[in-house]
């Protein structure tokens, strides 16, 4: 190669460092005649041709090649862009959530690109107790027990009591109970000598039910918050004066005397007075004292209605009759015996008589006329 021709090359090859394409061309454009040294004006007129030529070959070439460049760089970039994009991660599943009471859904961490969505799979989980704000939740009762009852409570005028054990739920304890309506008054009782007698209808009152009562203070004796009358006392029939209606001419053997005279039947000894065998008819029997007796009541020995083998008793027995008491200005009928087939043990007055005189009136006998009577004791209270 001769000097032109090198420096041509490396003329050459420097501009290969801008334009390739160009380069080759004027590369091999400028393979002339090895042996023509003489011709440097055509050479060099040529070399200028050419390289003008080449120059606005190498322009066209290259605005070709810039546009074709940019065209395929743009198709290319947009190309790569539609292409080579990564999906999404989906690792954003929604929340888990309750499907009943008692049933979660629960989506996995993970989902998988479909091409339009991120789709998530889930599974169903059974709650033991129950699914609340997308959670199954404990059972709140656990470990709560049920053993302390709340107190009494008034409602409605209705006592509601509570007992134990209870139940939980939803981690609350509630209690049975049993319904009192205030009407069951304690029972009347006795204060020492006074008796309590309490109201059917009582009223509730914070955690009970209340009664009120009244109080009687009884001039003997009380017994389940009744005043009693009295007890059976001494008695007092000796030292009363017997009268009667009307009866034995023979008064000694037969009169009111033999009432209170300590005498019983076994001896036979009694007063009888003219009666008839039914009631009414005012015959009486009486007791008189001089000062005021306050009495239990009264026992009678008379005769049985089947005999008792003393001369001039059957069947006079003392059948009925009314016990009154004197008041002081009236007689007061306590009560009326009928009936009696035998002595009458005992009578007791419906509540203690404080009184001078008592008697059996309209007496009458069992089955023959003129009722009779061996003794009749009279009893005071104590």
């Amino acid at each position: 190669m001769n000097k032109t021709v090198a420096q041509a090359s490396v003329a050459i090859f420097l501009c290969c460092g801008v334009a390739f394409c160009a380069c080759a061309e004027m590369y091999i454009g400028d393979d002339g005649p090895s042996g023509d040294t003489d011709s440097d004006s055509d050479s060099d007129s040529d070399s200028d041709s050419d390289s003008d030529s080449d120059s606005d070959s190498d322009s066209e070439s290259d605005s070709d090649s810039d546009s074709d460049s940019d065209s395929d760089s743009d198709t290319d970039s947009d190309s790569d862009t539609d292409t080579d994009t990564d999906p999404p991660a989906c690792d954003s599943p929604p929340d888990d959530e309750c499907f009943s009471l008692t049933v979660l859904v629960e989506y996995e961490d993970t989902g998988t690109w479909n091409g339009t969505e991120c789709v998530y799979g889930s599974s169903n989980i059974d709650c033991p107790y129950e699914c609340d704000t997308g959670e199954c939740i404990d059972d709140p009762c656990l470990g709560i027990v049920c053993d302390a009852p709340p107190p009494d409570e008034c409602i409605s005028n209705v006592l509601w009591s509570y007992y134990s054990p209870g139940t939980c739920s939803g981690g609350t304890c509630s209690y049975p109970h049993t319904e009192t309506a205030c009407n069951s008054p304690p029972a009347d009782t006795c204060v020492g000598t006074t008796a309590w007698n309490y109201s059917a209808t009582g009223t509730c009152v914070v955690d009970q039910c209340e009664y009120s009562h009244t109080e009687t203070v009884c001039p003997y004796t009380c017994s389940l918050g009744v005043c009693q009358g009295c007890s059976m006392g001494s008695n007092v029939a000796p030292s009363a004066v017997g009268t009667i209606s009307s009866g034995s001419t023979d008064q000694i053997t037969y009169g009111p005397g033999r009432l209170n005279d300590g005498g019983l039947q076994s001896g036979c000894g009694f007063c009888w007075i003219y009666t008839g065998t039914s009631y009414g008819g005012g015959a009486y029997f009486r007791y008189s004292w001089g000062t005021a007796q306050t009495l239990w009541g009264m026992w009678v020995d008379t005769e049985p209605s089947s005999g008792s083998g003393c001369a001039y008793s059957a069947g006079r027995g003392l059948e009925g009759g009314d016990v009154q008491w004197w008041n002081g200005s009236s007689w007061v009928t306590d009560g009326t015996v009928t009936g009696m087939t035998n002595d009458w043990a005992y009578y007791q007055f419906t509540s203690p008589v404080t009184t001078t005189s008592i008697r059996i009136y309209n007496a009458y006998s069992m089955s023959v006329a003129n009722a009779l009577i061996y003794e009749w004791r009279v009893y005071t209270c104590s």
